[in-house]
C-alpha cells in the first residue's frame, strides 16, 4: 500500500531560514524534492496575509499555481524601522520588506491541520517543513492516537536535537533549495502539479 504524505509548510519559518543563508527558499525546487521521495497528496503552506498593496500577494498566487494549498493568517505585528528592498534580474520585480515582527502563530494553524488530516484518516504520513520546537508533543500524538508518522524537514542550523529525535526521519534543507538573493524563486524551472493533490476548497 502507497504511502500517502501531506507536506506542511511554515512560511516565516523558511523565509528566515533561508535569510540566514543569505538566500530565498525555493518552493519548486521543494516540491519536486519532495514528490521524488513521497506520493504526496496535499501540501499546504501556512502564510501570513500580505499587507494592502504589497508584492506578497504576487507570490502567493505563484505558489497557488505550482500546486500549493496556501492559507493565509492575520498577523501581530511589531514594528522596526529597518527596511530593505530587492529587484529580481529576470523580471523586474520588486520586493520590498521591513524586519517588523510578524507573528501569526502558525504553528497553532500548522498542529491543527495535522491532527484534521490524521483523525480523518486522509494521510498516513506527515512532514513537517518547520522546526518549532513545540511540534514535538504533536508528533508523538499522532503516532499513538492515529498510526500516523511524521517526518521533519528543515535547516540544519535552527532545529533542535529534541525534534529530530522524535521524528521518524530528518531531512536537512540543502542549498539546491536555497536560491542566490536577486533571483525570485518562481523563475527556476517549469511548473509542475502535485500527483494526485487535493486542493481546498
Amino acid at each position: 500500500m502507497t504511502e500517502r504524505t501531506a507536506a506542511l509548510l511554515d512560511e516565516q519559518y523558511l523565509l528566515y531560514g533561508a535569510r540566514a543563508l543569505g538566500g530565498r527558499f525555493d518552493y519548486r525546487a521543494a516540491l519536486d524534492w519532495i514528490c521524488a521521495r513521497f506520493h504526496l497528496v496535499r501540501a499546504v503552506v501556512f502564510a501570513l496575509a500580505p499587507n494592502p498593496g504589497s508584492g506578497k500577494k504576487w507570490f502567493l498566487r505563484k505558489l497557488g499555481a505550482l500546486g500549493y494549498d496556501v492559507q493565509t493568517r492575520q498577523p501581530k505585528v511589531f514594528r522596526s524601522a529597518i527596511s530593505h528592498a530587492m529587484t529580481c534580474p529576470e523580471c523586474g520585480h520588486v520586493s520590498r520588506w521591513t524586519q517588523d515582527r510578524r507573528d501569526g502563530d502558525m504553528d497553532i494553524y500548522i498542529a491543527m491541520e495535522a491532527v484534521r488530516l490524521a483523525h480523518a484518516r486522509e494521510v498516513d504520513h506527515l512532514l513537517l517543513v518547520s522546526a518549532d520546537l513545540h511540534f514535538v508533543p504533536l508528533i508523538s500524538q499522532l503516532w499513538e492516537l492515529y498510526g500516523v508518522s511524521t517526518s521533519v524537514m528543515a535547516f540544519s542550523h535552527n532545529t533542535h536535537e529534541e525534534l529530530r529525535r522524535v521524528a521518524r526521519a530528518f531531512h536537512a534543507i540543502g542549498p539546491e533549495l536555497v536560491t542566490p538573493v536577486g533571483t525570485h524563486p518562481v523563475h527556476a524551472r517549469p511548473i509542475r502539479a502535485i500527483p494526485g493533490a487535493q486542493r481546498a476548497g
